[in-house]
């Protein structure tokens, strides 16, 4: 029996050694207390508590999740608890504590995070004391609530401003108080000012603030804290200076004519069609370019192998996105297309026939004649005896006909069965009393593991109700804990939240997860709710949100200030007005009306503050029954008109344009907003360009400006001479259409050859190469690499998927434009090719894992 017992722990040794990477020297130690329950495991990997080795869990920002609180009871009473970091802490080996309700405080021991608190490593009661800057411990006067610094205060009467206490309530400008729905706060890191302006200004957000100074953004621009008028619709800010877009461009601070420019490299301006721009310097190019290493390519005929991010060399490969692969061996690093080639080995290899798959990374073999098997330390190939056969050991059976019996030994179905105790015997022995060998084990289910140290999927037995199967192999797992992401939890006190553990239960009650920015809190939704990251004392069934803070619906209610009131008040008096004397004051609507801040009779308007005032310097009111106001303009109702700007028109006939509040004459639909100007025909010899008016015959409008039809060209809103009748455009450049230069998607080829064609935006000579279209792009490649275009190919040997021809595999599964090599391991998910190790499904379009129900993916 010893020795039974022995190999079953070297077993067991064995199975935990497999999972773990190398040790690193002075890292491998021992848990447990001797003979078959003392087992090998790695601190930096692996925790040992209370003699059970546990995977370290770390979150993403490196804390680690779970640690071990060693509890000493007396000095023969020493024991070792494992604990979640986000919910518990461990006080001073005294006590495991609950975060949610107490807290550590240095060797004060714990304490009750409702009552008490933690101030400089002493313990404190909240009700009569305030701890300030977590240093200082402060007696409570009548009120105090916080600190501001080092000095408590009560924040109901007084503002804590950069560090001092200011008299009044409000908002902070620097070391001044503001009112913010009243005052203008402008901020540098040099000071701050606060403005007032004139109510009208403020609230319809006519002014602003520029730098520490005030500006109007309707007929000025604010430009690095510099104002400036502007003087049209087209000037912007470039830096601290101005420039209008229509003729300039804006490149880090430096304004240059624009010309054919369509982008900045760095301070200087290029054409994106034409030129390059690698490491700051235009570089004059034909296509679209990419940088590699500095130089341009045209990623529709070219790759960048750029390893580690220098030394870039060009591959006269084209870049299809998961088609094109990098192979990295120093200067002969290069690119290839996964079509006609695959690396084994450290060296690349065609396909061909009898070379169509690698092994274990290192045998290249024919995978329609062999099968790649594995076992833990070794891998190998085996004959295929039929298309569909799969590896059993270090052999193979046909599915259809035959089964593998405990992953090593083969037999026909229709003689013999594979026993639950792992034994072959003939189908008419009774198997059904055997003990299965998994649970002769202890083991009840497998869990399949693959990784880098090998080649293969390894089926590892386990316990499921002391274990666990994770991505990183099997965890032990004590009694009454399950998992949850690559950690455990009781499931009787704790939860699972998206990879976190959190209390399942608080005073009885059940609690939910409250996520924030890389942090999750929990909460008691029948006292609590999570909101805007924070966790407030409101039940969640009846929270709401006004003007981003939480309150209780049974008692308050959101008015139309966007304040919270009790709901009786606000049933009262629902409506709101403001006085620059008095502030925010409230009114019913059904006895008056507000009028800059004084009431006026019900039914009327005025002049009031609003982003719609009318009239600004009177306070007549009007009936909004009868009347609308129009940008400050009051002007008298009728049917179907609208505003614009200040005026009027009506929206149901066509004669009138409106270009972002300002009304034009559609001209019987003949010109077009562009910005707040108009461009179109007025007349047979009259058009306008941009609200700039031309007469004259045989003309057009190139921008602002007007160009000659019949002289001129205009070319992205710039004019050139016209030089011949067959003059035209290629992006901002003139050419001649009737000369040698080809226009491609904009890029102008000054040079192409007589059998040059596009391809994109890029040529090709069509005598030795083709234009390939794939994944909704178009690449240049070579015969016989392209069946786009109804080339042909030898069906018999290859397969077209979406343009591009797979070589050596015949009739093969597409998956977009990749081919299904190996249908055992790579499977389509949503026209996605996924490579697997047996542990990956594809569920409703979303990979997930073999151990996940489909009905539970979303």
């Amino acid at each position: 029996m010893a020795s039974v017992m022995w190999k079953i722990c070297v077993a067991i040794l064995a199975s935990v050694l497999i999972l773990s990477d190398d040790f690193v020297e002075g890292s491998r130690n021992t848990c447990g207390e001797g003979g078959c329950y003392t087992v090998e495991y790695d601190s930096n990997d692996e925790d040992c508590c209370g003699g059970i080795v546990y995977l370290k869990a770390f979150s993403r920002t490196g804390e680690q999740l779970s640690k071990c609180c060693t509890l000493v009871f007396n000095e023969r009473d020493v024991r070792g608890v494992m604990y979640s970091t986000e919910t518990h802490d461990c006080c001073n080996s005294r006590a495991i504590i609950d975060k949610s309700t107490h807290a550590c405080c240095g060797t004060s021991g714990s304490y009750e995070l409702a009552t008490q608190g933690c101030c400089n490593g002493q313990i404190y009661n909240k009700e009569e004391e305030i701890c300030c800057n977590g240093i200082e411990l402060h007696s409570k006067s009548e009120g105090d609530d916080t600190c501001c610094g080092n000095i408590p205060y009560n924040s109901n009467m007084s503002s804590c401003c950069e560090g001092e206490v200011k008299e009044g309530i409000g908002e902070c400008c620097g070391n001044d108080i503001y009112i913010p729905n009243k005052d203008l706060c402008c901020q540098t890191i040099e000071g701050s000012v606060v403005h007032t302006p004139e109510s009208h200004d403020f609230l319809s957000r006519a002014v602003q603030c520029c730098g520490t100074e005030t500006y109007r953004p309707a007929d000025q621009l604010c430009c690095n804290m510099v104002v400036h008028t502007k003087h049209s619709p087209s000037l912007k800010c470039c830096g601290s200076s101005t420039y209008d877009e229509n003729k300039q461009i804006c490149c880090q601070g430096r304004v240059s004519s624009r010309g054919t420019a369509t982008a900045c490299c760095g301070s200087d301006p290029f054409n994106e069609d034409n030129e390059a721009c690698c490491d700051g310097e235009v570089i004059p190019w034909e296509g679209r370019a990419s940088c590699c290493d500095g130089d341009p390519y045209n990623k529709e005929r070219a790759t960048c192998v750029d390893q580690y991010g220098i030394d870039g060399i060009i591959s006269d490969v084209s870049d299809i996105p998961e088609i094109t692969l990098r192979y990295y061996l120093g200067d002969n690093s290069t690119a290839y297309l996964s079509t006609e080639q695959f690396q084994c080995g450290g060296r690349l290899h065609k396909y061909k026939e009898g070379s169509t798959s690698c092994c274990a990374r290192s045998i290249v073999y024919d995978s329609s004649q062999h099968l790649c098997c594995s076992t833990y330390t070794d891998s190998f190939l085996v004959e295929k005896t039929s298309p569909n056969a799969m590896c059993c050991g270090e052999g193979s059976f046909i599915p259809d006909t035959e089964g593998c019996c405990n992953g090593n030994e083969t037999f026909v179905t229709a003689t013999h069965q594979c026993c639950p105790d792992g034994v072959v015997r003939g189908v008419d022995e009774n198997c059904d009393d055997l003990p299965d060998c998994s649970v002769q084990r202890g083991n009840d289910k497998t869990c399949v593991v693959y990784n880098d140290d090998f080649p293969e999927e390894r089926f590892i037995y386990y316990n499921s109700e002391t274990s666990v199967c994770t991505p990183s192999g099997v965890r032990a797992l004590p009694p009454g804990l399950a998992s949850c992401g690559d950690d455990v939890y009781r499931t009787s006190e704790e939860i699972c939240c998206q990879d976190e553990i959190v209390q399942r239960f608080q005073n009885n009650m059940e609690r939910e997860c409250c996520y924030t920015y890389g942090f999750r809190k929990y909460y008691t939704p029948k006292t609590e709710t999570c909101y805007n990251w924070e966790i407030h004392p409101i039940p969640k069934n009846v929270s709401e949100i006004c003007s981003g803070h939480l309150y209780d619906s049974r008692y308050y209610g959101c008015d139309v200030a966007g304040r919270i009131r009790r709901k009786e008040d606000i049933l009262e008096n629902p409506d709101a007005c403001y006085n620059e004397q008095i502030g925010l004051f409230y009114f019913n609507k059904l006895h008056h009306s507000c009028c800059a801040g004084h009431l006026i009779a019900a039914g009327h308007s005025c002049c009031d503050v609003s982003s719609e005032c009318c009239q600004p310097n009177e306070r007549q009111g009007y009936n909004t029954e009868t009347h609308m106001c129009c940008d400050g303009n009051l002007v008298e109702k009728q049917e179907g008109h609208v505003c614009c700007g200040t005026q009027t028109y009506d929206s149901r006939e066509s004669s009138k344009l409106c270009c972002m509040d300002k009304l034009h004459d559609s001209h019987n639909g003949n010109v077009w907003c562009e910005g707040e100007t108009i461009t179109g025909r007025l007349a047979e010899n009259q058009i306008i360009c941009r609200d700039n008016v031309y007469t004259g015959d045989n003309i057009g409008c190139c921008g602002a400006e007007q160009y000659d039809l019949e002289g001129e060209i205009c070319c992205r809103d710039f004019k050139y001479s016209k030089t011949s009748d067959t003059s035209d455009c290629c992006g901002a450049i003139p050419y001649d259409t009737s000369g040698d230069a080809l226009c491609c998607g904009g890029s102008l080829y000054l040079d192409a050859e007589e059998n040059d064609e596009c391809c994109g935006n890029v040529t090709y000579d069509t005598t030795s190469s083709t234009c390939c279209t794939t994944g909704g792009s178009e690449y240049v490649m070579s015969p016989g690499q392209c069946c786009s275009n109804g080339e042909e190919f030898d069906s018999s040997s290859h397969t077209c998927c979406d343009g591009l021809i797979h070589n050596y595999i015949a009739n093969g599964e597409c998956c977009g434009n990749h081919v299904i090599r190996e249908p055992t391991r790579e499977f389509c998910c949503a026209g996605r090719l996924v490579h697997h190790y047996g542990d990956k499904k594809c569920c409703d379009g979303r990979v997930t894992s073999l151990f996940v129900e489909c009905s539970n993916v979303n």
